[in-house]
């Protein structure tokens, strides 16, 4: 990705789709930008996990914008809910959620949440490859 920053933005429903949608975007975007498939791949799980978090406990639309410059990604979901997420202890009891941050902590380089009104941004970075 040697290429000046770029910036794509949409907005998706509250709806269970969402989160497909979310990956498609990504995976589509990312294509067109010539990312390898290993970022490319990381990127789309973990927007899957933050959308799903939105959707799931927002209630609301979601912004999604993907950001690349300087072999990294930025990726930030926004939300209208103020709550700030929080990272779960790591348990070994069966549950279907709650791994979604742990997720987007162990695979990205850098990951955190922005307040801002109405409601917050969770956003993760990754790098695209060696800029050497």
């Amino acid at each position: 990705m040697d290429t000046p920053e770029q910036r794509v933005e949409t907005t998706l429903p509250a709806a269970r789709t969402s989160a497909r949608d979310a990956r498609r975007f990504i995976d589509r975007t990312l294509r067109a930008w010539s990312v390898p498939s290993e970022p490319r791949d990381t990127a789309c799980l973990l927007t899957t996990e933050l959308v799903t978090n939105a959707v799931l406990h927002a209630g609301s639309p979601v912004g999604l914008a993907l950001k690349g410059w300087d072999h990294r990604l930025r990726v930030e979901v926004s939300d209208r809910s103020d709550t700030i997420p929080t990272l779960r202890a790591a348990h070994t009891a069966v549950g279907t959620t709650g791994r979604g941050l742990t997720l987007v902590k162990g695979f990205s380089h850098k990951w955190g949440v922005t307040p801002h009104p109405p409601g917050k941004s969770v956003w993760f970075e990754l790098e695209v490859g060696d800029p050497s």
